[in-house]
């Protein structure tokens, strides 16, 4: 039996990693005949650990170049896909295509719920080239089985602490420049949509997974570590991520009919889990719009470095 709600998905397993990933595994594994149909063979845990590998005779095959992912030489060999359960949820799978690609499966709707997701995804998230060009995480392809509807993107990153919780920092930034290119690139995203579309407070920015199996504390644990070329040998790409509370206005809307009141789609305030700007934590009709903003700013304020969370919100006045 499966859960019936995405709340429920979400919150599946336990809080102990080396459980989590068996727990999510087993949800998601009686529905491995469909998605193999599909040509997406889910991930396996690895044996005592709190790690996904994929599922093959030889799960240190290299995966297979797709166009998301690139292979720095300075930093070694090409090493085998591994996922940690750090951020991991009920609602996620990963999987390798039988052409040797690796691929994220997302749930993102459950008869209507989340219908609004997956209409936001199909606006801004396909074709796949469209969505390069804007930034958004491509949609590769949707999926849908007894009710359910699931989203498969590319596999961008290791969203694991083995390597840091904010992969997009990981190495650190050599150069102003780079820098700048992080700000440019998602700036870029909010005036160039051919639709209007509130991102919604929980987005959160994803890159081309870059392979890095380099640990600079063990490699060098009582000097600092050389920071290595590394963005500077790729054209370094971000996207943006999780739009499940995106809002879509018809673009010949009046401006003064944009407003929303709290989250973007009423999401309670307690269970969020993101940071809100003042006006959502009010009754009083805001610009959604404003909301994008204040969460870019929060988002580069912990990239670059400002510091705790209590930092970050009074610089931001929250």
């Amino acid at each position: 039996m499966y859960p019936y709600t995405l709340k429920e998905w979400r919150h599946w397993g336990k809080d102990d990693q080396h459980r989590l990933v068996r727990e999510v595994h087993d949800l998601w594994e009686p529905l491995a005949p469909f998605f193999a149909k599909h040509g997406l063979i889910l991930f396996k845990p690895v044996p005592g650990g709190s790690q996904l590998q994929p599922n093959l005779p030889d799960p240190a095959e290299i995966r297979a170049a797709d166009g998301y992912h690139h292979w720095v030489p300075a930093l070694g060999a090409p090493q085998a896909t591994t996922v940690e359960a750090h951020g991991l949820t009920g609602l996620y799978h990963m999987a390798r295509t039988t052409d040797g690609k690796d691929v994220i499966i997302r749930l993102v709707a459950i008869g209507q719920e989340g219908r609004n997701h997956i209409e936001v995804l199909r606006d801004v998230a396909t074709p796949p080239e469209v969505a390069r060009k804007s930034h958004v995480t491509p949609l590769l392809h949707e999926l849908e089985e007894d009710g359910r509807t699931f989203a498969v993107f590319p596999l961008l990153f290791d969203a694991g602490y083995k390597y840091s919780p904010d992969c997009i920092r990981t190495p650190w930034y050599k150069r102003v420049s780079e820098v700048l290119e992080v700000m440019e690139q998602l700036l870029t995203d909010f005036g160039e949509n051919e639709v209007l579309l509130n991102y919604g407070a929980a987005f959160c920015i994803w890159w081309e997974r870059r392979e890095i199996y380099w640990d600079a504390q063990q490699a060098h644990p009582n000097e600092p570590a050389p920071l290595p070329e590394f963005r500077s040998a790729f054209p370094a790409f971000y996207y943006i991520n999780d739009l499940e509370y995106a809002i879509k206005f018809p673009i010949d809307s009046d401006p003064a009919d944009r407003k929303v009141v709290g989250t973007p789609t009423g999401h309670p305030t307690s269970t969020y889990g993101k940071a809100l700007g003042p006006e959502a934590l009010g009754s009083t009709p805001y610009c959604p719009f404003k909301m994008d903003i204040f969460q870019l700013g929060w988002t580069f304020s912990g990239l670059f470095g400002v510091g705790s969370n209590a930092s970050r919100r009074k610089i931001l006045g929250v």
